[in-house]
């Protein structure tokens, strides 16, 4: 599994050898949202807490102790209503899985120099795919990490 935080998107692959692209423009989107309001809070919190100075001090306790008790994507503390965000199933646009290797998929990487994704399987085989594109046919491969092979070729065990 890999990500080009370029286009927001996430390539995986699977034991059958299925190599797949997840785009989670949607998702990020809704969680930077969703931090950029947390922290707006926090900070109106922290400036309204520094103007009121006089509180008690067992108030500043039990405003540190809801603090700890926030949650990491909500941001809500325990015990408040604040509307959430909706995460949704269509957050992720995920594309159709191509068969990419013969077996198991063990690694895959993104090569943003060359925006390219590099797959290995227990196939023996290394192949590089387009990562812009939608081809599901490799532009190429290698075998045994050195000797180079035209995709889709046969192994020679010999």
């Amino acid at each position: 599994m890999d990500f080009n935080p370029e286009t927001n998107v996430l390539y995986t692959g699977d034991e059958a050898g299925y190599l797949q692209k997840w785009d989670l423009t949607i998702l990020l989107d809704k969680l930077r949202a969703n931090e950029d309001s947390h922290k707006a809070r926090q900070e109106f919190e922290r400036q309204r807490g520094q103007s009121e100075q006089g509180a008690s001090q067992a108030k500043k306790s039990s405003q540190q102790s809801a603090n700890k008790d926030s949650t990491f994507l909500t941001g809500v503390n325990a015990g408040e209503s604040l509307e959430e965000q909706k995460y949704l199933d269509e957050d992720v646009v995920v594309s159709e899985p191509w068969k990419a290797h013969d077996d198991a998929i063990n690694c895959v990487t993104f090569i943003p120099d060359i925006k390219m994704i590099a797959t290995c399987a227990f196939d023996y085989h290394v192949y590089i795919w387009d990562a812009e594109g939608n081809k599901t046919e490799p532009v190429g491969s290698l075998l045994l990490g050195n000797k180079a092979l035209p995709p889709k070729a046969k192994i020679d065990a010999e």
